[in-house]
């Protein structure tokens, strides 16, 4: 079943489709600019869903539980991806986020587990508690030195990550990364190190290099060096 709302309409309210199980594909018309609080939420028969630009706000939980959506296309006027609002999407594997923005909420991939085409925004200050928690698909993540704040368990069980680079080590939690068992490399740009939290019982510890020994590590672990 495909879904339309009416032309004219600027705001799809708070738990409009709450739970509806009927809908495939929704086109959302521009000149909507809100997405209301959990609007899509538990819609798990959702595949895709086409937001105009015209969308500048997009409130928490609006998809969450979506469990079908596979990809989605977040619109250049939003700034803050708020809380939960992709949590438990489990089949998501692209998102593609506008450099705009600045805030990725608490929860909000919590659980994407087939999450892997991510590139986190230019312009990101802050990434929220448990963000990205549970992305066992997650391979690579460059956090750059804009971002001020990695809160607990940000990036906690992703457990195919096996690289970050990460430019401003003061930001980061120290369980920012906690249950990570393939990350061995997290590149630092400045001269601080993070605190980070001691390893579990069965972990592996986390290793931290530098600028000067990150590419020959990461070709001895039989991964190619990025660009610094």
């Amino acid at each position: 079943m495909s879904v339309r709302i009416p032309k004219g309409a600027t705001r799809i309210t708070s738990l409009a489709f709450l739970n509806d199980k009927t809908i495939v594909n929704f086109v959302i018309p521009s000149g909507v600019t809100t997405i209301g609080a959990s609007a899509f939420a538990g819609c798990k028969n959702l595949e895709s869903v086409s937001i105009p630009n015209s969308v500048d706000v997009i409130e928490e939980d609006a998809f969450r539980g979506c469990w079908k959506l596979t990809a989605v296309v977040v619109p250049k006027k939003v700034t803050v991806i708020p809380t939960g609002v992709f949590y438990g999407c489990k089949n998501l594997q692209t998102v593609v986020l506008p450099d705009e923005i600045a805030f990725i909420g608490d929860y909000a991939f919590y659980s994407c587990t087939n999450l892997m085409n991510f590139q986190l925004p230019a312009h990101l200050t802050h990434i929220g508690t448990g963000a990205f928690e549970n992305c066992w698909s997650l391979d690579y993540v460059t956090i750059t030195s804009g971002v001020e704040h990695v809160e607990e368990k940000a990036f906690a069980n992703c457990s195919n990550l096996t690289l970050t680079v990460f430019a401003n080590a003061n930001a980061l939690d120290g369980s920012a990364f906690l249950g990570c068992k393939r990350v061995i490399d997290v590149s630092r740009l400045d001269g601080a190190l993070p605190v980070m939290a001691p390893p579990q019982e069965d972990e592996p510890p986390l290793h931290i290099f530098t600028p000067e020994n990150l590419a020959a590590m990461m070709v001895l672990h039989g991964m190619e060096p990025p660009e610094m």
